[in-house]
């Protein structure tokens, strides 16, 4: 054999083990055998064969393992809610390029063994729409779900009362959105935007923009640099912006909860509510105590602040005890009428005049 055909056939000596005596036993890695029957004398076992694969050459029913591809996913980490622009892990920019050669290539060979007409696949993409747009979260409809159920909730909402709110309806944005846009991007590419605008050049006047979802709007293309300068303060103050709260988007029969008061289900079990003390005789008993009188058996600071601390000095003296004899006694009243006060009268005309001169001739004497 020439040095060129034993690189060839090296492949198929690396997937032979020949065994070294017989009746003896062979562990190599993933393979166990076992010769326990002994041959003629001087037979040595041929070998083990590894196969690359199970399948028969020639079967056409051979199940063949390929890789399929089930819709649009990141071509860095290979989730499928987002595109590689979008991605939060560092970029692996050798992991993206063969990723896309991959993804081209089984795009390829699907396109040729699953063709289907176009008509077939927006019939299928309308179909799920529309079972979308009925299933509404937290009722059951439909008779076949019904019947699933026996007739009841099946004990679905005594477990959710136990467990708590579903989280995946616990977001800023309906999920049924979500779904409506996997749907739409099922047949796309992953760096094409299924809600790009679609624009419709007429002869005259403004061009107009169409999507995928159906909604549609008029472009003037002389305000495309005004909105590009408008851009970075919008992006700046909608990133300041506080973002939305969650909402809950199921609301369920208050058969055994309230959706709005429910927690989130966090992966324990909620803990088990607490019995109640509340009675309408001990309700009646407060409202009595607050709004009545004191009873003659609770003193009547039972309900007021904590008294004072005790003074730190010692307290004064007390007084003298009183005498021991009595006092004297108090003076009689007088027992006759008190004389009568002189009568008072007033200096005539005449006695004012005499004394008027009186005084007049002793200022002339002096």
């Amino acid at each position: 054999m020439e040095e060129g055909e034993r690189g060839e056939t090296g492949g198929v000596d690396e997937q032979v083990r020949l065994s070294d005596a017989p009746n003896s036993r062979h562990r190599e890695p993933g393979v166990e055998f076992f010769v326990d029957v002994g041959g003629p004398a001087g037979w040595e076992p041929y070998g083990i064969y590894l196969r690359a694969c199970d399948a028969i050459l020639g079967d056409d029913n051979a199940d063949i393992n390929t890789p399929t591809i089930l819709g649009p996913s990141c071509f860095n980490c290979g989730e499928p809610d987002h595109i590689v622009s979008a991605c939060t892990h560092p970029i692996d920019y050798k992991l993206v390029s063969l990723s896309r050669q991959l993804f081209i290539f089984l795009k390829a060979e699907r396109g040729v063994a699953d063709f289907k007409r176009i008509h077939e696949v927006e019939a299928w993409r309308q179909q799920r729409l529309e079972w979308l747009d009925t299933f509404q979260p937290g009722e059951v409809r439909g008779d076949d779900l019904r019947d699933a159920l026996n007739g009841h909730g099946g004990g679905w909402l005594a477990n959710m009362a136990l467990w708590g709110y579903p989280k995946g309806w616990v977001s800023v944005e309906d999920p049924r959105e979500q779904v409506k846009r996997l749907i739409w991007d099922e047949n796309c590419d992953p760096d094409h935007d299924v809600f790009e605008p679609f624009l419709i050049h007429g002869d005259s006047g403004p061009a107009e923009a169409v999507c995928a979802n159906g909604e549609t709007g008029i472009v003037d293309p002389e305000s495309d640099s005004e909105s590009s300068d408008e851009g970075s303060g919008t992006r700046t103050f909608s990133s300041r912006a506080s973002p939305a709260p969650p909402s809950r988007w199921a609301t369920y029969q208050p058969s055994h909860f309230s959706s709005e008061l429910l927690p989130v289900y966090n992966g324990r079990t909620l803990p088990p509510l607490g019995s109640t003390t509340y009675t309408p005789d001990r309700q009646a008993l407060w409202e009595r105590i607050l709004s009545g009188p004191v009873s003659s058996g609770k003193r009547p600071d039972a309900f007021s602040p904590c008294p004072p601390p005790p003074p730190t000095t010692a307290p004064p003296p007390l007084p003298p005890p009183p005498p021991t004899t009595a006092p004297p006694p108090l003076p009689s009243s007088p027992t006759s009428a008190p004389p009568p006060l002189p009568a008072s009268h007033s200096p005539t005309s005449n006695e004012q005049l005499t004394q008027h001169d009186d005084e007049e001739d002793m200022d002339m004497s002096d």
